[in-house]
């Protein structure tokens, strides 16, 4: 009934925000983009190439496509939104993965005669998205980064890792494309046999892997430096702290808080800056313990997946986003981001609470804390629960395909 209201009240009432929203891809980062949009009474149209999105279902969306899957048909998802430019010419697209935003910033010549265009142009984004080319230019600057080497084959892999030390980290070129296959960023190699099983284990994909020195530091040594760049100036900057990891050490954020990072805003700057990078980005760097540095970890070029902390925080950055495409302005921004708060993903932080509590250890104090102060969740709101019901029934669903597929492995 709310979504149905919602509908009608653009239908009708013609909001300031007219110009439409396409959020590509309407999974967790998706739904934030939405959300993020919505609340500011900007009409979202949700096109998703997977079932399990979760984020076309919420009541924000006023009208939700299925489209092809960017990396496996990319043609047919460029003909898929030449379609959706037929209702909705003039939008503006928000790419909410990587590939959706490989697929937007390939076609960009061709996209920008029906849409305002979220995505960097493509030579700008291939330094983001390969690793390689992202070390290589903040060496050249002088950023520092983790010592990376790039081995062809098992025995320079080895002889490499010997040059390291271990423990040290499997690492792809391109991360989502790792991901598609092994559902983790990267593999931590403790010794000659990991990276032997490692290596037999990758080979049979053909996936590029360079071998990095894994930097000293518990999940809370991991930082975020957001910002918004408009011709070279931050005009926003908003940082904050990771807590705790999934799987820990190498994995995605589960629990994150906003914290002022003094060391990371000058190292971020001059990223951006030698990138010649506009609009809004995410740099993730790790304080190294033993010296006390923040190194380098990687660029995203789009809306990271722990965008509501800084909208719960004061800082829209999609909204910010939408207003310098759709007509060149900012809104105001008055006053400092609010710290202290944390942005958590309560499904994963519990699940992997439980599956490596033995190797965290976490206080209960510790593990309760962020549930116990200013917070704002990944999927669960009470003002949208579409997007929570659809998840639940989802993963109640998935529960006997995993574990016969297991069995059956």
């Amino acid at each position: 009934m709310a979504a149905l209201l919602y509908k009608e009240f653009y239908r009708y009432m013609k909001p300031k925000n007219d110009v439409p929203a396409i959020v590509l891809g309407c999974h967790k980062i998706g739904l934030g983009i939405i959300r993020a949009l919505g609340i500011k009474g900007i009409p979202v149209i949700g096109a998703y190439y997977n079932e399990m999105d979760m984020g076309y279902v919420s009541k924000y969306v006023i009208e939700k496509f299925k489209i092809s899957d960017p990396e496996k048909e990319e043609k047919y998802f460029i003909e898929n939104l030449l379609t959706i430019s037929e209702k909705y010419k003039g939008a503006v697209l928000f790419a909410s993965d990587d590939p959706t935003l490989l697929a937007v910033s390939r076609n960009k010549d061709l996209l920008k005669k029906y849409f305002i265009i979220e995505a960097p142009v493509y030579d700008l984004l291939k330094i983001i998205i390969v690793k390689s080319h992202t070390y290589e230019l903040a060496d050249k600057i002088g950023v520092l980064a983790p010592k990376t080497f790039y081995p062809e084959s098992f025995e320079e892999a080895r002889s490499f890792a010997r040059n390291l030390g271990f423990p040290n980290i499997l690492k792809p070129f391109v991360g989502h494309l790792f991901f598609k296959q092994f559902k983790k960023k990267m593999i931590f190699i403790k010794n000659e046999t990991d990276l032997k099983l490692a290596f037999n284990k990758i080979k049979v994909y053909k996936i590029k892997m360079m071998l990095q020195e894994f930097i000293p530091g518990d999940d809370t040594h991991g930082v975020n430096y957001n910002s918004f760049f408009v011709d070279g100036k931050p005009i926003i900057e908003f940082t904050a702290e990771k807590i705790r990891l999934s799987p820990p050490q190498i994995g995605f954020p589960r629990v994150i808080v906003s914290k002022w990072i003094e060391e990371v805003i000058e190292p971020g700057r001059k990223m951006l800056r030698a990138l010649n990078f506009n609009g809004f980005s995410c740099i993730e760097f790790k304080k190294h313990r033993v010296t006390g540095k923040y190194v380098l970890m990687e660029i995203n070029g789009r809306q990271n997946l722990s965008a509501p902390l800084a909208v719960k925080c004061g800082y829209n950055f999609p909204y910010i986003t939408y207003r310098r495409l759709t007509d060149g302005s900012l809104p105001e921004i008055t006053g400092d981001y609010i710290k202290g708060i944390y942005w958590i993903d309560p499904g994963k932080d519990i699940v992997e609470s439980i599956r490596s509590f033995k190797r965290e250890r976490f206080k209960f104090a510790d593990y309760f804390r962020p549930y116990l102060n200013h917070n704002i969740l990944t999927i669960p709101d009470v003002r949208d629960l579409k997007p929570l019901m659809k998840r639940t029934t989802d993963a109640v669903t998935m529960i006997p395909k995993i574990i016969f597929r297991k069995i059956t492995k």
